[in-house]
């Protein structure tokens, strides 16, 4: 699980291998969520699905890492800005988005790092599954 969070976390630096990051999708599985992480040239994308309500810390682990989300309505909170990044939270499931694109390379380090602490929150080695690669 360690070397898949690396893995992901190198490829969303932004990091050249000869000429341009190959697109990856890691995919880990415990007993009680999926997550995914994506990366390619031009985005960076974590998705948890989780069939308990996601614990606390990750909504504060999120306000530590890029502030106060822009909206709280019902059961999803959302941070934005622009077309940059969005980041929906909900009960049960997790989505971020970042355009690599148009993101600074300071961000989309920010965003891996926040993904990579995620999926460390919420993945304890004992009970992770093999990763699936695609």
């Amino acid at each position: 699980m360690i070397v898949i969070c690396f893995a992901c976390w190198v490829f969303a630096q932004g990091v050249k291998v000869q000429g341009s990051i190959p697109d990856t999708s890691t995919t880990i599985k415990n007993s009680s969520s999926t997550i995914n992480c994506s990366v390619s040239d031009d985005e960076y994308s974590l998705i948890v699905v989780s069939s308990r309500p996601l614990p606390a810390s990750v909504k504060a682990l999120i306000i530590q890492t890029i502030g106060k989300p822009q909206t709280e309505i019902s059961d999803t909170v959302t941070w934005n800005l622009g077309t940059t990044y969005t980041v929906n939270l909900k009960a049960r499931r997790l989505v971020i988005d970042l355009d690599k694109g148009i993101a600074p390379a300071n961000l989309a380090k920010t965003f891996a790092e926040l993904g990579q602490k995620i999926q460390r929150l919420l993945t304890p080695v004992s009970t992770a599954t093999s990763p699936e690669k695609n």
